[in-house]
């Protein structure tokens, strides 16, 4: 099946200014996350792919995004759970230096590396994430035509810089910087 995805992640939040892990926990955009919002929709509008749908994670900040989307391109929302954060149990809430202190590791460049394991603390693994994305694609392919269609995904910041990685072999490097253009891939 091909496709084209516009893999976008969901607006700022204000756990993402202040660089806490959010993993799961359901925040909502802050302002700049919805303006932000606002200034990808215009891409969107402006570009020569048409979306179909949208295929969002179900955590507020996502659907917040979702639905500005939504409202202004008239195409349905489809919630997947597959599209969440990836858990990072206890550690949520917490800075790198938050958790450097208390664990007295630097886990930051394992998960920069993808190398992360979020299990002792009651969240993930990288492998686990790798299944629920592996998941969604399969969903995916499931609801694709045989004529090229293109979906917008909302979803967020590791499993889209993970989904890049395994579908590109080229590994995003850093945070990303709002307001987060679309990074529009065909598969």
């Amino acid at each position: 099946m091909k496709y084209n995805l516009l893999l976008i992640r969901h607006g700022e939040t204000d756990w993402n200014r202040e660089k806490r892990l959010q993993g799961i926990t359901d925040n909502p955009l802050n302002e700049n996350g919805e303006k932000y919002a606002w200034l990808v929709l215009e891409k969107i509008l402006e570009a020569k792919e048409k979306p179909i749908a949208i295929y969002s994670s179900p955590l507020i900040r996502a659907r917040q995004t979702a639905e500005i989307f939504s409202d202004q391109l008239e195409i349905p929302i489809i919630y997947n759970d597959d599209l969440k954060e990836v858990n990072c149990g206890t550690l949520e809430g917490l800075t790198w230096n938050d958790i450097k202190k208390m664990t007295g590791k630097d886990i930051e460049p394992l998960y920069e590396a993808f190398q992360f394991d979020y299990t002792p603390y009651g969240g993930e693994s990288i492998q686990q994430l790798r299944v629920r994305m592996k998941n969604f694609e399969e969903f995916l392919n499931s609801k694709t035509e045989s004529f090229v269609q293109t979906f917008i995904v909302i979803s967020h910041g590791t499993f889209i810089k993970l989904f890049l990685k395994e579908k590109t072999g080229k590994h995003f490097e850093g945070d990303f910087v709002w307001p987060v253009t679309y990074f529009p891939i065909e598969i």
